[in-house]
């Protein structure tokens, strides 16, 4: 990571996704959270933590919107080591959404990127 950390010295990283590296969950009445399910989560979490990066996601339920909203620019503080890792949600109209990802993204750009 030598290399990669000296070419993003003067760098700021963003990565937009639809899952974001965080999912929140609620225990005993309390919202916690933990690292995301996925292969993107886990393959890049590693890189992101080594550099200046913001990973841009959409909110995916209706807790992860609610914890948005309590920060200014629903700026995710996360915990960890590197402070110049943060994530920021996009809080999306579920209708919207729901157009978007089922419609769109699973019915035809999923199908083209696969097999076309």
């Amino acid at each position: 990571m030598g290399n990669l950390n000296k070419f993003f010295t003067d760098k700021d990283l963003i990565l937009a996704s639809n899952r974001g590296p965080v999912e929140f969950y609620k225990e005993d009445n309390e919202i916690k959270s933990q690292l995301g399910s996925g292969g993107l989560v886990s393959t890049l979490k590693p890189l992101m933590e080594q550099v200046k990066c913001t990973w841009i996601a959409a909110t995916t339920n209706p807790l992860d919107n609610k914890v948005a909203t309590q920060y200014q620019t629903n700026n995710i503080p996360l915990t960890g080591n590197n402070p110049n890792f943060q994530v920021e949600f996009l809080t999306i109209n579920p209708k919207e959404y729901d157009d978007y990802y089922n419609i769109i993204s699973n019915s035809i750009l999923w199908y083209i990127h696969h097999y076309i």
